[in-house]
């Protein structure tokens, strides 16, 4: 009996003994799996990580930043505390700052080039319409002097409507002195034209009425 026992007892450890051997070996194997599949995932994450950031590098040279800044963010959040990954998003936020910067300028060179441009165009605007109003002033000045010059003329000859109505085409043309001053003349000379007419119709009358008067009187003392 008690050979049987210790004989089962001997079983048990060494069964025992072999599934602790067993575990063992089992673990070992499980955790050298975990760190082959850790390291394989590892690397793979690594090539990934140096793809991603690859093809960040270039969508940063050829100014593509959404792109740019889509594979840099990618490639941290596979390797959260890779340099490389968070100087190319510093590259781009300074490119893209610089470009805004660019821009504006561009913007400001524009809308100065715009402004000195319109400036341009609005002198000689009115460059062109002080040469019209010069042009426009000569031909009604020289469209007076004529009109002017012609009443002259008609009033030398006692034509004082016709004079009148040339110095107030003068004047409807544009008001100015010289017609109004000449309308004045008109008005005076015709006044003393009339008061010399009537004065030399009334001393021939006069005269006529002598006339009559002697004649009558010499008729009369040849009767008697």
């Amino acid at each position: 009996m008690r050979s049987n026992y210790k004989k089962h007892i001997k079983w048990f450890q060494a069964g025992l003994i072999l599934t602790l051997i067993v575990f063992s070996a089992s673990i070992a194997m499980a955790q050298s799996v975990s760190r082959q599949e850790t390291n394989t995932q590892t690397s793979k994450n690594s090539e990934e990580t140096t793809r991603l950031l690859e093809r960040a590098r270039q969508s940063l040279d050829d100014g593509r930043y959404p792109s740019a800044e889509r594979y840099a963010k990618k490639a941290l959040q596979l390797d959260p505390a890779n340099k490389s990954a968070k100087t190319i998003l510093e590259d781009i936020q300074n490119a893209k700052q610089a470009k805004e910067m660019t821009r504006e300028k561009e913007r400001l060179a524009e809308e100065k080039a715009r402004k000195e441009s319109e400036a341009k165009r609005q002198a000689e605007r009115e460059a062109l319409e002080r040469e019209r109003a010069k042009k426009e002033a000569t031909l009604r000045a020289g469209k007076i002097s004529r009109f002017l010059k012609n009443s002259r003329e008609e009033l030398e000859h006692n034509d004082f409507g016709g004079a009148r109505r040339l110095a107030r085409k003068a004047l409807n043309i544009e008001d100015n002195k010289a017609a109004r001053q000449l309308l004045s003349e008109i008005d005076k000379s015709e006044g003393t034209y009339n008061k010399e007419q009537a004065k030399a119709k009334a001393e021939a009358e006069a005269k006529r009425q002598a006339e009559l008067a002697a004649k009558a009187k010499a008729e009369e003392a040849a009767k008697v």
